[in-house]
């Protein structure tokens, strides 16, 4: 009885534990889910923002393999890579851009200078990007240093560029402006003589006037900030993740910000000019020109060796010819043969010196026989022999 007792006291005990243990790992399950419920909202595919690029070197340009570069970008791509994004660039004019903000065909703009007249469609970020100012350039030997002097010229500027519209705004200069697509396309207007002055933003101009011969005429136009934005009421959410991160990162000396900065300015970007050959056509042309100098060295080691070649079968027909002549030669006596073969070898070889020996076996000595005209005149020997043993030759 005691047994059984017990064992329905421990079935009744198991019993109660039963709720217990199922409550315990459905609470263990849960915090497993919860611990791994990060990695599966980052292993979602990310959301595409599509990002209107232009050139504005370092901070965003077309490169030469075709696809868009520069420390701008490299900031979006790190909060993409941070926050589950992917920002996709799409490229073009920087008036093209604002068109297709308008349209709300784009997600998000890069390097936008506030106004009244963008502020209809476009939202801002409230963390500037960076502040920037407008610097005007002239021709290589143009003397312009002063507002004044501005008067009547013809100025490039980049279609709906804030620099210029300030320039404008703030001196309201009698001049002629000439529009262009690109700050690459103001300094090839003034390279090509087709303007007089050029407006180009501080941070193009930093990295690209050096490529121009152009001139910075010393005069600045009033420093602004820019900022990311996008079509109005599209992308608020993204806005405020682009300006956390840049407030973040701008407080901080050695911050990815500054970092990326640093590496895109110490490099030049490709000139809308050199970027128009693509670098498939650059290893071309380099291959035809290796090709083309190796052709140049083969073509002249070859006409060395017909050269020598030729030169070397005139001889031989030279000599040919002179065995022929002596040969059929009509002489009355053997010394004559002798004087016309000496004669006709003194030719062919260009030698003005010529003696002809005889030798005998027997005696073991050579015969003078026979010698050119300048030997005598030029012999200084006191008694010149005419025999000399083998011996004594040195042969």
């Amino acid at each position: 009885m005691p047994s059984v007792a017990s064992a329905r006291f421990h079935s009744e005990s198991l019993r109660r534990k039963v709720p217990i243990v199922r409550l315990l790992c459905g609470i263990l399950l849960i915090a497993t889910f919860c611990l791994f419920l990060p990695s599966l909202s980052r292993a979602e595919k990310p959301r595409e923002v599509h990002v209107w690029a232009f050139e504005f070197p370092p901070a965003v340009f077309m490169g030469k393999n075709g696809a868009v570069q520069g420390w701008l970008v490299d900031l979006l791509n790190e909060v993409g890579r941070q926050e589950n994004l992917r920002f996709v660039f799409e490229y073009g004019a920087w008036d093209e851009g604002l068109e297709r903000a308008q349209r709300d065909q784009i997600d998000l703009l890069t390097s936008v200078a506030r106004t009244d007249e963008r502020s209809e469609y476009l939202d801002y970020g409230t963390t500037p990007i960076l502040t920037v100012w407008g610097q005007i350039f002239s021709q290589e030997d143009s003397t312009i240093t002063r507002i004044e002097e501005i008067e009547g010229q013809t100025v490039a500027i980049m279609r709906r560029d804030y620099n210029a519209q300030t320039f404008a705004e703030k001196f309201k200069l009698p001049v002629s402006y000439m529009l262009t697509d690109s700050f690459d396309e103001v300094f090839m207007a003034l390279q090509a003589r087709t303007a007089d002055l050029g407006i180009v933003n501080s941070v193009v101009a930093e990295n690209r006037a050096r490529h121009y011969r152009v001139r910075h005429t010393g005069i600045n136009v009033s420093p602004f900030d820019i900022f990311f934005a996008s079509p109005k009421g599209r992308n608020l959410p993204l806005l405020a993740t682009l300006d956390r991160y840049l407030e973040a990162w701008r407080k901080q000396e050695n911050s990815f910000y500054y970092q990326t900065q640093h590496k895109w300015r110490s490099q030049d970007a490709p000139t809308t000019l050199t970027r128009a050959i693509p670098t498939w056509l650059w290893n071309a042309l380099a291959i035809v020109l290796a090709v083309t100098l190796f052709a140049i060295v083969w073509i002249v080691v070859l006409r060395r060796q017909v050269r020598t070649a030729t030169a070397d079968l005139r001889l031989r027909e030279q000599r040919l010819q002179m065995i022929v002549d002596i040969v059929q030669s009509k002489t009355e006596n053997t010394t004559e043969l002798i004087d016309k073969t000496l004669v006709q070898a003194l030719e062919l070889t260009a030698s003005q010196f010529g003696y002809i020996y005889f030798y005998s076996e027997e005696s073991r000595l050579f015969t003078l026989q026979s010698w050119s005209e300048e030997v005598m005149p030029a012999c200084h020997v006191p008694e010149p022999q005419t025999t000399y043993p083998l011996d004594k030759t040195g042969i």
